[in-house]
């Protein structure tokens, strides 16, 4: 049964929706990209709409209302961007971003109050739940990943991954979300936006003054952020590793060592000495990434057939028709393709070329 509480929290849920579609309207509308700006980046108070009933609620009028705290700091300022942010809206952020210059989207003018200090775009997307509009949302993965989508945006649009404004404390946004009395987010979710963080540049040694960052959670978003890089195209890793801290590369070269990729490496060596020797269908010139999605009913037997020992691989390759033996070799070259691709970027040799046995080349040792 929905309480009463639970009915209001929906409805000014609603409401926060209703006033992002309006500002987003005007900024659309805006003659420059001066006035689009500032309409993005206009205070208005966050605590309005606990005082409408909805007969009194106007998207408008909380638009145009102002903070109630006018002097710094503003605890009751909202403005369009952190809104989009906190909402984890993409379309909206895509939109407002637009007008936003490098200088700008650094400037301590377009924050809002966080929890004793300023917080950016950035903060807010690592700690979202600080402002009453997103403490509405349900808080799960379907949300984290459009705040990750964001956080690529914002650091894309030249935000400093370690962002920070002096204040009674001042935290970089990679230990938000993490206060020293209890977690803002799940952990696990966390993480998986700090991973994000990590793949923009931030430096995971940094400590905050009242939010931190457990080495248990550096852990686990390094290795987030390490299968995520492994998995992107060459020229994703490229532009990724030209970001990366100097910490978080070393993080990466020990991760290549980890027994658990040198198994993975293993099975990969294994099976490309498998196709090889029973000879490799012409047909098969390299994985598309497009090609994933269509072989997802495969995968299942790919990772079993992963798994088998090197003998039971030859006489399953041996095996297969030819339609299902195309989709294991390019998914196998896959595998190898983005570790080497991987350790070719971090500056690590190569195990085994992915196209060894398309050309004929030497079986792998």
């Amino acid at each position: 049964m929905t309480t009463n509480a639970e009915k209001i929290a929906r409805k000014h849920s609603a409401q926060w929706d209703t006033v992002l579609e309006c500002i987003v309207a005007k900024v659309k509308a805006a003659t420059s990209r001066e006035e689009a700006f500032a309409i993005a980046t206009k205070p208005f108070s966050e605590s309005i709409i606990q005082k409408m009933t909805e007969d009194t609620f106007s998207a408008e009028a909380v638009f145009n209302s102002e903070p109630q705290d006018n002097i710094e700091p503003k605890c009751d300022a909202m403005n369009g961007i952190a809104l989009a942010v906190s909402r984890g809206n993409i379309a909206a952020c895509v939109e407002l971003l637009k007008y936003f210059t490098k200088e700008d989207i650094n400037s301590k003018d377009i924050t809002v109050w966080g929890y004793r200090e300023a917080f950016s775009p950035l903060h807010i997307a690592l700690n979202p739940t600080i402002n009453r509009t997103a403490s509405l949302l349900e808080i799960d993965d379907a949300y984290v990943s459009r705040l990750a989508t964001i956080i690529r945006l914002l650091i894309d649009k030249g935000i400093e991954p370690d962002i920070r404004f002096k204040g009674h404390y001042n935290n970089q946004p990679m230990a938000g979300g993490t206060g020293r009395g209890h977690d803002y987010l799940d952990a696990r979710l966390l993480n998986q936006l700090r991973a994000e963080l990590l793949l923009g540049g931030a430096d995971p040694t940094l400590k905050g003054t009242y939010f931190f960052f457990r080495e248990d959670d550096r852990e686990a978003s390094t290795k987030i952020a390490f299968n995520r890089f492994i998995a992107m195209p060459r020229n994703e890793k490229t532009k990724i590793k030209g970001r990366l801290h100097s910490e978080v590369i070393t993080d990466f070269k020990a991760l290549m060592q980890d027994e658990t990729l040198q198994d993975s490496m293993r099975q990969n060596q294994e099976a490309m000495t498998a196709f090889q020797e029973v000879g490799t269908p012409s047909v098969a010139k390299g994985f598309t990434f497009d090609a994933l999605h269509r072989r997802r009913a495969r995968m299942p037997a790919f990772q079993s057939f992963m798994k088998a020992s090197l003998a039971e691989k030859q006489k399953i390759v041996a095996m297969l028709k030819e339609p299902v033996r195309n989709d294991f070799l390019e998914l196998v070259q896959l595998r190898v393709q983005q570790l080497d691709e991987a350790r070719e970027l971090l500056g690590l040799p190569q195990v085994i070329n992915a196209n060894d046995v398309s050309r004929g080349g030497p079986a792998p040792r």
